[in-house]
Formats: structure tokens, C-alpha cells, sequence
């Protein structure tokens, strides 16, 4: 989600409510990405939390 304030633009994950929607685990995404589940997890309980541009494509992928 992309939030506009006083002229900047803030990028927000819903990588929580995707994988609640789709019954999908921070597990199962680790192990199709091969993504670390720490690193899956602070995206999942930190919207804000920086993503690099290689693991958002490994996640738009999977």
C-alpha cells in the first residue's frame, strides 16, 4: 500500500494479510524463496520494515 503525506510517499507490506488470505505459512514462503524465516517474519510483523528488491521479487513470484 502506498500512503501519501505533505509530499512523500510512504510503501507499506500487507505480506501478513496476503498470507493469512491465501492459508499460506511464513514457513512454506521461506522454503519456496528460500527466503530466511527471520527475515520473512519482520516483514510479516513490521509493514515498514526495509524489503530488498531481490527477496519482494522472490515473494511476487512464489
Amino acid at each position: 500500500m502506498v500512503t501519501k503525506s505533505n509530499h512523500d510517499y510512504y510503501v507499506y507490506n500487507d505480506l501478513a494479510g496476503i498470507l493469512k488470505q491465501r492459508h499460506y505459512s511464513i514457513s512454506a514462503l521461506s522454503k519456496n524463496t528460500g527466503i530466511s524465516r527471520p527475515a520473512i517474519s519482520q516483514l510479516v510483523h513490521d509493514p515498514q520494515q526495509n524489503i530488498t528488491l531481490r527477496n519482494a521479487m522472490l515473494i511476487a513470484q512464489d
